[in-house]
C-alpha cells in the first residue's frame, strides 16, 4: 500500500510539476568575443575555486569549446585547442562531425562521439577518449584522442551508417549508455 501510495502521488500529480526557466535563462551561447556553431553536445565538469560552473561544448563542425558561467550568470566561451598529434589524428576524417561530450564522473574521463562521414565511416564512428594536457580538465589543450573499442565491434556498429552515429553518451558507475540516431527497425523475431 505505502508503495502505491508513493507511486500514484509521484506520477499522478503532473498538474503540479512546473518547470521554470532559471533568470536570465535561456540564453545563445555567446559572449562579446565568440559564439559557437552547431553545438551538438555538453558536458558539466565542475566549479572553480571562484565557484564558476565549467562545462565542455562540441560541435558537428570539429570544434570544442569551454563554457564557463559565473556567479552572476555571465558567460564566456574558450575555444579549446588540439595538439598537433591531435590534429593530425583527425585531419584523416572526411568531417569532424562531433555529436556528444561526456564527463564520466567515475574515471574522471571525458569522452567524445564522432560520426562517420564518408564510405570509410566505420573507420570514423565511434567513442573517443580525450585526454587534456597535463591531465587537467580546466586545460584549454587537448593533448591525445583514442577511439574505444567496444566489444562485441559487430554489435556496437550493428545500427550505424554513413552520417548515423551515436548522439547521446552517458554512463553511471558500471555501464555506458549510447543514443543510436534515427534508429528505426524491426526487433528480431
Amino acid at each position: 500500500f505505502i508503495f502505491i501510495s508513493l507511486l500514484d502521488s509521484c506520477f499522478c500529480q503532473d498538474s503540479k510539476l512546473k518547470l521554470e526557466p532559471t533568470q536570465n535563462f535561456p540564453r545563445w551561447l555567446e559572449d562579446i568575443n565568440s559564439r559557437t556553431d552547431q553545438t551538438s553536445g555538453i558536458t558539466f565538469i565542475g566549479k572553480d575555486n571562484s565557484n564558476a560552473l565549467h562545462f565542455l561544448l562540441c560541435d558537428d563542425v570539429g570544434q570544442i569549446w569551454r563554457l564557463i558561467i559565473d556567479d552572476k550568470d555571465n558567460l564566456s566561451l574558450k575555444k579549446v585547442s588540439f595538439s598537433k598529434n591531435v590534429e593530425k589524428f583527425l585531419s584523416s576524417f572526411h568531417k569532424k562531425d562531433f555529436e556528444e561530450i561526456f564527463y564520466d564522473k567515475y574515471d574522471k574521463k571525458v569522452y567524445l562521439s564522432i560520426e562517420g562521414n564518408s564510405k570509410n565511416y566505420l573507420s570514423e564512428v565511434g567513442i573517443y577518449e580525450l585526454l587534456f594536457y597535463e591531465n587537467n580538465l580546466f586545460s584549454d589543450s587537448i593533448v591525445s584522442i583514442s577511439k574505444i573499442k567496444f566489444e562485441p565491434e559487430n554489435i556496437f556498429l550493428r545500427y550505424v551508417d554513413n552520417n548515423i552515429g551515436y548522439e547521446g553518451f552517458c554512463a553511471d558507475s558500471n555501464y555506458f549508455y549510447l543514443g543510436l540516431e534515427g534508429l528505426n527497425f524491426q526487433p528480431d523475431s
